[in-house]
């Protein structure tokens, strides 16, 4: 490594060419870099030294010999950013306006010496090369020709420079001196001796922070072979980057490869851990090409997914349906769509998949039900599914999560829906008024332009309070936000608080709407309770149909669900396994819950499976709820047994009762484990056995 202070002047004279390799972020400054350059240079021009006018390090892997050419060669490791925006302000002033002051000689000087190599054609004449997106632009502005259409924020800086000269502020002959002698740390490596990803990794920007498809880029491709970088990076990074490209700073790529990476191990991941997870998952593929060619198949499949490109009518309409809930099943919906896309399912599995998450979603938010473990539950839901029986297996699994995330039944949902505040649950009511309007219809209505109407009023005058009765305050209140007095019209400014015969009867009112959701208030002779209660009541069923419950409420019972009181470290994946979780234990607890355990196997021809802290015991394969019939959990002091019983033939010994956490809610019996009484569990779990046979 070669480390020195240069002008910048220094830096580009001569027949040189700055090449961006593809691993590198596109080019991505904004106004607010490009002023803080142009300020530094002003800075320097006046000879202020308050920051002493360093800007800030060039690194770059020198390669060692000039090309056939003449022409030296660099690849910009670290800086790019800023070599870019100062090349931009240096061709800015070279194109001024010749009022500006700036002389033909300096123009030339600045074309010559410091943007091209001018006695090179083709590929070497440009002293700055960038990377795909960005390079066409700059290659235009330099050359002069039209401007390509492109995101490339190379032409709106360029104007922003133009702009601060066209405005006369500052002597122009001036900046352009104080930007040649800006001072640069030149940092120059040896490929055969230093590793420029470690290298990269450690420097600290002043520029805009690395995103985190910026620093995995780089990680597949940097160590990489200059013509194995280009093609991977050709034929699948720049494609697979490319669908989520809107000229932005990519912030849904980054979301894509969160939700891919939780894809791929089946657990959450924070947001500071996904570069390292990353280098994880590097470490373990067969090839860097081939997780570049597994993450762009991902890619195509993810747009199809959250950008309504999915060619099948019926399973892109799912799609846009679950889009409006947010995108925390995301990871989990990626591994349905894999399932589709290789023939594991059929389409119908995909839509039903689809509908079991939106019934979910919507069911709890209208229930006002906390959303915030969706990330762990949906990427581990995968891991729940049987790939041979798909919907009957993600049924079981959603009917068995524990009680703070469970999924409503339909007396909740319905009355959520009868006396829960709709209206104001963020995206919800238009996304349930849309669904509701066009359930069972082939021909959808487009409501994207209607708004969410209070037929009774949100500021009632004296001829609504008159209908609503001595009783109008109470009414008003309790009604007001309910599914029951919402609906859409494309009319709401008009309709406003008028009288509810006024709003029937008038130009664009509900009697000449064409919303199925408005033919019952198209033929009511007044609307008060009664009325919003009876809509509520219609709409409700309906609502029912649309988000189903995955199984009737005896085939709920039947699976069970699992408490968070006995699984507590189910949604973290650093918690101990079994074997840990029972050496950690006091001496004491770990003989009892070794001898339980062992006095099962011993009694019983059973199957038995650990779970951190829990372990099954089934009376036979396959491990479903009913052939369960203890689950045995231990923690550091304590330990207790949850087993199945037969209500009508146990006799209570001393057992306490519980509330259905493991089995079915009424045949479920607990007590703790201790030395003294494992043969006594041992007992009674012949009667657990035969129940679970029954």
């Amino acid at each position: 490594m070669k480390v020195s202070k240069t002008r910048l002047y220094q830096l580009l004279d001569g027949a040189k060419q700055f090449s961006v390799p593809v691993y590198q972020r596109p080019y991505t400054w904004n106004e607010e870099q490009c002023e803080q350059i142009w300020r530094d240079a002003v800075g320097a021009a006046e000879g202020r030294s308050d920051r002493g006018h360093f800007i800030g390090s060039i690194v770059c892997i020198d390669s060692g010999a000039n090309s056939p050419s003449g022409v030296q060669e660099y690849q910009v490791v670290d800086g790019q950013q800023r070599l870019t925006t100062i090349s931009l302000m240096l061709l800015a002033i070279a194109d001024a306006d010749p009022k500006s002051g700036i002389a033909d000689a300096d123009r030339s000087k600045i074309r010559n010496r410091y943007l091209v190599n001018p006695d090179e054609e083709g590929g070497k004449r440009h002293k700055l090369v960038l990377t795909e997106r960005d390079k066409d632009a700059m290659f235009a502005l330099v050359g002069g020709k039209a401007r390509p259409r492109t995101h490339s924020a190379v032409l709106g800086n360029y104007d922003f420079f133009a702009g601060k000269i066209s405005g006369g502020a500052d002597d122009l002959s001036a900046v352009l001196q104080g930007a040649l002698n800006l001072s640069i740390v030149d940092i120059s490596l040896d490929r055969s001796e230093d590793d420029p990803q470690l290298i990269f990794e450690s420097l600290n920007s002043t520029g805009r922070r690395l995103r985190d498809s910026d620093h995995i880029r780089n990680h597949i491709l940097m160590n990489l072979e200059s013509g194995e970088q280009e093609e991977i990076y050709r034929d699948h990074w720049r494609p697979m980057e490319s669908k989520f490209d809107k000229g932005e700073d990519l912030p849904e790529f980054d979301d894509f490869i969160k939700d891919y990476l939780v894809f791929k191990r089946g657990s959450d991941i924070r947001k500071a851990d996904v570069y390292p997870e990353f280098k994880e998952l590097v470490r373990g593929a067969a090839s860097n090409r081939a997780l570049a060619e597994e993450m762009h198949h991902s890619a195509d499949l993810y747009v199809r997914l959250v950008h309504a490109a999915e060619p099948d009518g019926a399973l892109r309409q799912k799609t846009l349906d679950v889009k409006v809930l947010g995108r925390t099943a995301y990871p989990f919906l990626l591994e349905v769509y894999h399932d589709y896309d290789e023939g594991r399912i059929t389409k119908e599995d995909a839509i039903g998949a689809f509908s079991l998450v939106e019934s979910y979603v919507v069911r709890r938010a209208a229930c006002a039900m906390p959303s915030n473990g969706y990330n762990k539950m949906f990427a581990k839901l995968a891991g729940q599914i049987d790939k041979g029986n798909y919907l009957e297996s993600l049924k079981i699994a959603f009917v068995r999560q524990p009680e703070k995330r469970r999924f409503p039944s339909d007396s909740e949902f319905a009355k959520a829906l009868r006396f829960n505040d709709i209206y104001n649950m963020r995206t919800l009511p238009k996304y349930v008024l849309d669904r509701l309007e066009n359930h069972g219809h082939k021909e959808r209505v487009d409501v994207s332009d209607a708004k969410i109407e209070h037929v009774m009023p949100q500021r009632l005058g004296e001829e609504w309070k008159r209908d609503l009765g001595a009783d109008w305050e109470r009414v008003h209140y309790e009604y007001l936000h309910t599914l029951g007095n919402l609906t859409l019209t494309g009319y709401n400014p008009e309709l406003g608080n008028r009288p509810f015969a006024e709003k029937r009867d008038m130009a664009g009112g509900y009697a000449e709407s064409p919303l199925r959701l408005n033919g019952d208030l198209a033929s009511a002779e007044k609307w008060g309770e009664d009325q919003m209660r009876s809509r509520a009541e219609r709409l409700v069923q309906r609502a029912c149909e649309i988000w189903k419950h995955p199984a009737p409420h005896s085939t709920a019972e039947a699976y069970g669900s699992e408490d968070d009181e006995d699984d507590p470290d189910e949604d973290d994946p650093a918690s101990p396994a079994w074997d840990e979780v029972v050496s950690a234990a006091s001496l004491d607890n770990r003989r009892a819950v070794e001898a339980l355990v062992s006095g099962i196997r011993g009694k019983f021809d059973c199957v038995d499976e650990s779970r951190k802290s829990l372990r099954y015991f089934w009376t036979k394969r396959p491990l479903s709820r009913k052939h369960l019939f203890a689950v045995v959990r231990c923690g550091k002091n304590t330990a207790r047994i949850s087993f199945r019983i037969d209500p009508d033939s146990f006799s209570d010994d001393g057992t306490v009762k519980v509330d259905g956490w493991f089995f079915p809610k009424g045949t479920e019996r607990r007590m703790p484990v201790k030395a003294e009484s494992v043969d006594r569990i041992i007992r009674m779990l012949e009667h657990a056995v035969g129940a679970a046979e029954a």
